[in-house]
């Protein structure tokens, strides 16, 4: 229902049915994963921010890439301390497209707990390893270039 009709609300329902039926089944992790995906597409990112905040552990299959998303919307909310964690701890990440929001994820937090000296240095490595990346531009100005 979220990803082949687009239908996050009865995603949802689907969901609570199947969490009532199943609460520790073999597919909590996926349902917890749809969750969050249908909360945000409902725009309720604070809903999906404590539901990742309650994860007992992030799936290994996702973790980092979930980290991250907990990172951007704890920023989102304010919360830079925790937000730098998670990015910190996803700046190693296999994929480079996660590893990629994690490196400027922390540089964007750094800047905002005025930690600037390391906030450029993070952006500088952001240009390093990702110079045609998706936030680029964004780091460039950042760095006054």
């Amino acid at each position: 229902q979220l990803r082949q009709a687009h239908q996050p609300a009865a995603a949802l329902e689907s969901l609570d049915a199947l969490e009532a039926r199943f609460p520790n089944g073999a597919l909590a992790d996926a349902a917890r994963l749809a969750r969050i995906e249908a909360l945000l597409s409902l725009g309720r990112a604070a809903d999906a921010l404590a539901l990742l905040d309650g994860a007992p552990g992030l799936s290994a299959l996702k973790g980092q890439e979930l980290l991250v998303l907990r990172g951007e919307l704890r920023e989102s909310a304010g919360r830079h301390v925790e937000a730098l964690a998670d990015f910190q701890a996803a700046t190693r990440a296999p994929l480079a497209a996660v590893r990629e929001r994690a490196v400027y994820g922390a540089a964007g937090a750094l800047a905002r707990l005025g930690r600037d000296e390391e906030a450029r240095a993070a952006l500088e490595a952001y240009l390093d390893d990702f110079p045609a990346g998706r936030f680029a531009a964004a780091a460039r100005t950042a760095l006054g270039r």
